[in-house]
């Protein structure tokens, strides 16, 4: 049961069904049973029909006391009689499942002795099945609110709910010791938990790691409802752009000109997105007039695309932040400029598998937290990718040339994660390294046939009190994974080298 004081301003959509109902309660008590009446109302929404607990509410509402638990059944029915004797009475049942045609007739047994004529029992429920139990009129049945009541009634509810726990979450959380991606996963996990978004699958593909999910209809339709033109599909029947556009995801369209035109105006855009499309002309010339007009620009994700190469003007995008450039075979060199992208954070390279080398200048690149990367490179250059000092995630994917790290590991300080995987000449053993972040939270090592043992650079400097991976007090998470002789080394509790690894609390051996 629920209670039953709502403000008339809350209901929305059922002014016609409310005349309807309240002209059926006024009827005379003319039906088979006489003096009970039991109108159902049946709809989209329960009541749990214990009678006992049933008799107590109702005997609670009529004597407007307080009911002792102690009471037997016999002597809550003789109380329940004794209140409702003589006495006309509307009883409300609201939201009910029970299909057990006893359980309602025991119930209604109790009501209908001494009940007054026109006494009437409001039943509402979302089974048909129920209602063809209880009736004694034919059963009044809601269609479901239209669609532009369904989206006001979210609008007025709902969308405050969803700001208020927005506001609550920002406010909730000590975000002093987190690092941004986890506060945003924090948040994405609390929207998650309150059923803002639905159907929720971790993602882990090639260089990135996401969550991929859907929204209900309403919640999307909302959100597109507040952006008023934010967002915009750009495809072949693309006639027009809002000058207020922020994010643009493109299509196959065939007019490059009239989009090229059409980005005259749009001065706000922050983000371009073109996946897996070779229908849409994204080639060199194209992405050098959205470079020039999108100067706000901090996201920009061409994946599986035909390009060859970019324009150096990306190098005039000072507020770019995330660049994802996944399984762009064909590019074979990246422009420099790319290491003026001060601001820098993600930078995705994984599957880019004919680009010979990084940028001579990719250091310069202060802070990038993110780097996935492929390449048919020997060798990292000297004051490069190791002098990353933000990076905290480094993935090195399908490297085949590739046959060392980085020489200046020891300062990549902020390093968390690392994960290496189908590069099949890296050595590990290189002497000239120096050593590997405390920091280093995960270490993933999948597919380097050539690694028989746990490289030495884990044991640090001679002069450090640790040794071997006792150093790397932080490391929580180790995958060892296609690599035959260290797995052997490092088998549980049986390898030479388990007890190196032992104290790490989670370790995969494959």
């Amino acid at each position: 049961m629920t209670h039953s004081y709502v403000r008339a301003s809350e209901i929305i959509g059922r002014d016609s069904d409310k005349q309807v109902i309240a002209d059926l309660l006024m009827q005379d008590g003319d039906d088979q049973s006489g003096t009970l009446s039991v109108i159902p109302i049946v709809g989209m929404g329960a009541v749990d029909f214990n009678i006992g607990r049933l008799t107590k509410e109702i005997l609670r509402s009529a004597s407007d006391t307080k009911i002792s638990d102690e009471l037997s059944m016999d002597q809550l029915q003789a109380k329940l009689r004794e209140a409702l004797k003589d006495k006309r009475f509307l009883l409300v049942l609201d939201d009910v499942w029970n299909e057990d045609p006893m359980k309602w007739r025991d119930l209604r047994d109790l009501l209908i002795e001494g009940a007054k004529l026109g006494s009437k029992i409001l039943v509402t429920t979302r089974n048909r099945s129920v209602a063809s139990i209880m009736e004694t009129v034919p059963p009044y049945n809601l269609d479901c609110l239209s669609y532009d009541h369904c989206l006001s009634l979210f609008t007025k509810c709902a969308f405050k709910e969803v700001v208020g726990w927005t506001h609550g979450i920002l406010q909730s959380h000590d975000h002093k010791n987190l690092e941004m991606e986890d506060v945003g996963e924090q948040y994405f996990k609390e929207l998650w938990a309150r059923s803002f978004f639905e159907n929720v699958q971790f993602g882990d593909s090639v260089g990135e790691i996401s969550y991929e999910f859907s929204m209900h209809d309403l919640i999307y339709d909302l959100v597109q409802s507040i952006e008023q033109g934010e967002w915009c599909v750009v495809d072949s029947s693309t006639k027009d752009m809002a000058e207020n556009v922020k994010h643009l995801s493109f299509l196959k369209f065939d007019n490059k000109l009239m989009v090229s035109t059409m980005l005259q105006k749009c001065k706000k855009v922050q983000s371009i997105t073109a996946d897996g499309t070779d229908e849409a002309p994204l080639d060199e010339s194209f992405l050098d007039t959205c470079f020039s007009k999108c100067k706000y620009l901090r996201v920009l994700r061409l994946r599986e695309l035909p390009l060859k190469e970019l324009p150096s003007s990306i190098g005039t995008l000072k507020h770019l932040r995330y660049l994802n450039l996944v399984e762009n075979v064909e590019i074979t060199k990246l422009p420099n400029a790319i290491c003026m992208l001060q601001s820098l954070q993600n930078l995705n390279l994984a599957g880019c598998e004919n680009l010979q080398e990084l940028p001579r200048d990719i250091s310069n690149l202060i802070s990038l937290r993110f780097l996935a990367l492929t390449m048919k490179q020997a060798c990292f250059q000297d004051n490069g990718v190791g002098c990353l000092k933000s990076l905290q995630f480094l993935l090195i994917i399908q490297c085949s040339n590739l046959i060392s790290l980085p020489r200046e590991t020891s300062y990549l300080a902020a390093l968390r994660i690392l994960i290496i995987v189908g590069c099949e000449q890296l050595d590990l053993e290189n002497q000239h390294y120096q050593g590997i972040a405390l920091r280093l939270e995960k270490f993933v090592i999948i597919g380097l046939p050539r690694i028989t043992e746990l490289p030495q650079w884990l044991q640090g400097a001679a002069n450090t009190p640790y040794k071997g991976m006792d150093r790397l007090t932080a490391l929580r998470d180790l995958n060892i994974e296609n690599c035959t002789e260290l797995e052997r080394r490092c088998e549980r509790n049986t390898g030479e080298d388990w007890p190196k690894i032992a104290h790490i609390p989670n370790i995969s051996i494959s």
